[in-house]
């Protein structure tokens, strides 16, 4: 797989943060004569367009509902089936905060758990007066108490943000997401920068250190030369290894002249 800089993608800002991939399942890419060729959208693609701004609608509307209903909102579509609506659905799931942390809802539920056994043993009660007295101090009622039970679960999840997109941003973080699909299953990786700005080639090999890969650097006067040891060519933690240099790869985004070569 060879890339030279026809990716644009909007990562202005990066954040030492790992962000998450898309699924083998969800990567595009035609095979030729042993090479990879990734299958990018058009931003100015009337398609495209029209998936990113229905799902990143379907979004900001859904804080407050539970994945699950909102899931099944998005589903209408009749395209949803697609890998394309798959992918840029899972990079704006990604993008979503919920209400709850697993372990706070686990330790609740086991408290209620535990509310509900000891009332139970107190004597014999009709429902309504169980479900009163369980309810007592959570300062809602039962039927909402009782929904919420499980919210740990990702469909039973609420939105409570959602962290907004332009659609055609989107669609650039679609195309970027598609080669570090890639990245994440390479042998090695080759990446060669003619930047002239010094503090941009800097900044770009402070991150290299900071998500801790494994390379070689030549540095001459026209190019800045980086091979990178890929996840597949290590024996132990290759998927965490992977994972850092896929985080990685947005950073390249930001310089003006780069390409990248990977041994898939």
């Amino acid at each position: 797989m060879k890339l030279c800089r026809k990716i644009r993608a909007k990562f202005t800002l990066i954040i030492d943060v790992e962000i998450i991939m898309l699924t083998k399942d969800l990567l595009k890419f035609t095979v030729r004569t042993d090479k990879i060729f990734p299958k990018y959208l058009k931003p100015n693609d009337p398609e495209a367009l029209l998936f990113a701004r229905y799902l990143v609608d379907a979004y900001r509307a859904g804080k407050g509902m539970k994945l699950e209903s909102l899931t099944e909102k998005i589903k209408q579509h009749p395209k949803s089936g697609s890998a394309v609506f798959g992918g840029l659905n899972k990079l704006l799931e990604d993008r979503c905060a919920y209400a709850d942390s697993e372990s706070e809802v686990e330790d609740r539920r086991w408290e209620l758990f535990k509310k509900a056994k000891e009332i139970r043993n107190s004597g014999v009660m009709a429902i309504s007066e169980f479900q009163t007295r369980v309810a007592e101090g959570t300062g809602i009622d039962f039927s909402r108490l009782e929904s919420n039970l499980y919210g740990d679960l990702p469909e039973f999840r609420i939105v409570e943000d959602f962290e907004d997109i332009d659609p055609t941003d989107l669609i650039h973080r679609y195309n970027a997401s598609q080669v570090q699909g890639l990245i994440l299953r390479s042998r090695t990786l080759t990446m060669i920068v003619r930047d002239k700005d010094a503090v941009k080639k800097r900044r770009l090999l402070q991150r290299l250190k900071f998500w801790r890969l494994l390379a070689e650097i030549d540095e001459g006067a026209d190019q800045l030369k980086i091979i990178l040891s890929g996840p597949l060519s290590l024996f132990d933690k290759s998927a965490t290894y992977g994972s850092r240099l896929s985080n990685f790869f947005p950073n390249l985004l930001l310089m003006d002249h780069w390409e990248i070569k990977a041994e898939i």
